[in-house]
């Protein structure tokens, strides 16, 4: 990988993402409860994948859900290139989280649920 995950991951600590500042405790929380598994709901160009990836350390499985692609690219940099989407302990699930095909691809049981999608009322709730 031409950046490690540890590399990726210092550097979203320093920049501008409105996740920022959240992601020393996915970080921890991860560490504290032994978390293997662990679902990403909203992607955008990845910044908290990074911290949950980072945070599996390859021990676990993340799967990531959103209606789109991740962004290209955030502050200029590609996050998510051909070497994440490569890496055999993270899933991405293209499509909607109310979606009950998209359900189906995801475990039944998991230790984290990350909810991090368009913050209506409306389908947080439904979350």
């Amino acid at each position: 990988m031409n950046a490690t995950l540890a590399d990726r991951y210092e550097r979203m600590c320093r920049g501008d993402a409105d996740v920022v500042d959240h992601l020393p405790t996915f970080v921890q929380t991860v560490r504290e409860l032994n978390a293997t598994k662990i679902i990403e709901l909203g992607v955008r160009a990845g910044v908290s994948t990074i911290a949950w990836l980072y945070a599996l350390d390859g021990t676990g499985h993340l799967w990531s859900v959103d209606g789109a692609l991740p962004c290209a690219h955030h502050n200029g940099e590609q996050l998510l290139d051909d070497e994440m989407f490569g890496l055999d302990y993270w899933t991405f699930v293209q499509g909607w989280d109310d979606d009950p095909a998209v359900l189906t691809a995801l475990p039944d049981q998991v230790d984290i649920v990350f909810v991090d999608t368009n913050h209506t009322y409306e389908l947080t709730t439904a979350e």
